[in-house]
C-alpha cells in the first residue's frame, strides 16, 4: 500500500530562499534543530508544491541523506523585520 509522503518545510532565517525538506517519516537533521532554521509548513506531494521544489530530487536526496535542500523563489509572507528581530533575539 502506498502511503503519501509529506515533508516539513524549513526556512534559513538568514536566507529564507533556502529550504530544507525533511520526510516526515524521518528524523530532523541536528542543523535544523537550532535558532537559525524555522519551521514553516507541511506539504504533500502532489497537492501544493513550493517552487523550486523537485520531488524526484527530493526522493533521491532524502533517501540518501534524509532531508532535501533547494532554494525556492517564494519567500515567506513573514517581514524581513520580523525575521531579524528573531535572530537578534537568538544571538
Amino acid at each position: 500500500m502506498d502511503t503519501e509522503v509529506t515533508y516539513n518545510l524549513f526556512r534559513q532565517g538568514r536566507d529564507p530562499a533556502i529550504v530544507c525538506a525533511v520526510p516526515n517519516d524521518k528524523p530532523v537533521p541536528r542543523f535544523i534543530r537550532g535558532p537559525a532554521w524555522i519551521f514553516e509548513s507541511t506539504m504533500a506531494l502532489g497537492v501544493d508544491s513550493e517552487a523550486g521544489f523537485d520531488p524526484t530530487l527530493a526522493q533521491a536526496a532524502a533517501n540518501a541523506n534524509g532531508f532535501y535542500l533547494f532554494v525556492s523563489s517564494r519567500l515567506p509572507e513573514v517581514s524581513r523585520e520580523a525575521t531579524a528581530i528573531e535572530l537578534r533575539a537568538a544571538a
